[in-house]
């Protein structure tokens, strides 16, 4: 294990890591949310370069096979495209697809994703919506899968546009609504594979505690499998292994990273840690 970028605001530093993601040759690209910009680190975590990115509320990325670069946008507020992506030397390339009403649950809870395959297609989702866009590395639409899980409980935009605009005093009122929602905390699109990630909190009132649950696609629109229970909260996958948070009961230790790997059996649709 390795630490790199010192905390500041000087060339390679870095203030807040917002989202990470690794390029075909080992670099990585690290967006820094404080300073609004890019960093690139080769594979020795050596600084390369970095770029501004002066675009709020970017809070997940995904680079592709040649380099370019995909942010996932959350501000509803301000309109402007779902999608942006970036060249390595900064230069917007497209931009494209809608912000839904309900993303502005994301102002106040962390999550989504994007994901972007080996031909070049991308994949997003935000926190208050079960479903999955897809288009190609131009943003032109191809498909939605829209298979809500059996436990998935969506926000209200009726209830969600009621509040908009109203008194600062509503807020305590709307995060506890938020809260008891679903929450689709992460995409991750397995390099080398067609599989898709959705990992989803839910409020679970019997155990009263979050459940932790794991969808699993196939980058051509159909699930694998649905509510799989979920090891931990789900950071990262590759081709064989998925990488998962967990947090610690006793108060003096640092949260855990855990590797699970898996395998698929597709006649009976079951994932195995």
């Amino acid at each position: 294990m390795t630490t790199f970028g010192p905390p500041g605001n000087g060339p390679g530093d870095l203030g807040f890591v917002d989202a990470l993601a690794v390029g075909p040759d080992g670099s990585s690209y690290v967006y820094d949310g404080n300073n609004r910009r890019v960093g690139i680190y080769d594979v020795n975590y050596e600084f390369v370069n970095s770029f501004p990115v002066k675009v709020d509320r970017l809070k997940r990325m995904a680079v592709n096979n040649h380099g370019v670069l995909y942010f996932l946008r959350e501000n509803h507020y301000r309109g402007g495209a779902a999608v942006l992506a970036y060249d390595a030397q900064g230069t917007l390339l497209h931009s494209w697809g809608k912000i839904p009403y309900t993303a502005k649950v994301q102002m106040n809870l962390f999550g989504g994703g994007i994901g972007v395959d080996d031909i070049g297609n991308v994949y997003y989702s935000y926190i208050s919506d079960h479903k999955i866009f897809k288009t190609n590395s131009s943003g032109e639409l191809l498909s939605v899968f829209d298979a809500e899980p059996p436990y998935y409980k969506g926000p209200d935009e009726n209830r969600l546009q009621k509040w908009d605009g109203k008194e600062a005093s509503l807020e305590m009122e709307r995060v506890r609504y938020f809260y008891g929602l679903s929450q689709m905390r992460g995409l991750f699109l397995a390099k080398g594979t067609p599989f898709l990630f959705q990992y989803f909190l839910t409020p679970d009132p019997k155990e009263k505690r979050m459940k932790l649950s794991l969808e699993l696609w196939h980058t051509d629109g159909f699930k694998i499998a649905s509510d799989v229970k979920s090891p931990g909260e789900l950071r990262f996958a590759d081709d064989r292994f998925l990488y998962f948070v967990v947090l610690n009961t006793t108060e003096d230790e640092n949260p855990l990273i855990r590797m699970h790997s898996y395998s698929l059996k597709r006649e009976d649709s079951v994932v195995r840690f």
